[in-house]
């Protein structure tokens, strides 16, 4: 007679095995990411609209299904980047945490871009924290939600590190180029780890 197989012992292995592999965490930022870009033409289609209209009232301003999407997607992606940068990282440290509680490690539960950047070891650079505080507010409620959980994450400004307040409530026609130089400077930072 054959073994009976354990199919709860060979999920837990499964799981175990894609959470510590910082490859899986970085495939899952792939395709987030090409996600993404397939939004990018409609982006550009609508600011050639506001523009169109900014010059002729009579040009119909057309609805902006895509920003907020596509900041979730791309924050998805990042937070995958960054756990994967942490995996990478602290891989045994990590695993051996798992193996005490048999949970996700708190540090990968987390969905705060500049903590997670922290966390990795990333160092900003000028206008990154911006981005990762717009990035989050989407990937957390404004891209997906009308609302957030409560009405105090409703507010629309931050205070940054350097203790100034600023919106995060906003897009620009650039942000698709200055997330995709994010991205790449995640990406460079990641060869090093």
């Amino acid at each position: 007679m054959s073994e009976r197989i354990d199919w709860s012992e060979v999920r837990d292995k499964n799981y175990e095995m894609r959470l510590f592999s910082w490859q899986h965490w970085f495939r899952s930022f792939e395709g987030l990411y090409e996600s993404a870009l397939k939004l990018e033409p409609a982006i550009n289609d609508t600011w050639c609209n506001y523009s169109e209209h900014a010059k002729d009232k009579n040009i119909r301003l057309e609805p902006d299904y895509f920003q907020g999407v596509y900041f979730m997607l791309m924050a998805y992606g990042v937070e995958n980047l960054f756990k994967g940068a942490i995996v990478k990282a602290k891989r045994a440290e990590l695993r051996s945490d798992y193996l005490q509680i048999n949970k996700l490690p708190a540090c990968l539960k987390n969905h705060d871009l500049l903590k997670l950047a922290k966390d990795s070891g990333y160092i900003l650079k000028k206008n990154e924290e911006g981005y990762l505080r717009r990035l989050t507010r989407n990937s957390t409620w404004a891209g997906r939600y009308p609302v957030p959980t409560n009405s105090t994450e409703f507010r629309f400004e931050h205070r940054f590190s350097g203790g100034q307040k600023y919106s995060v409530a906003w897009f620009s026609p650039n942000d698709v180029s200055n997330i995709k130089a994010l991205i790449d400077n995640i990406r460079a930072f990641i060869q090093t780890v």
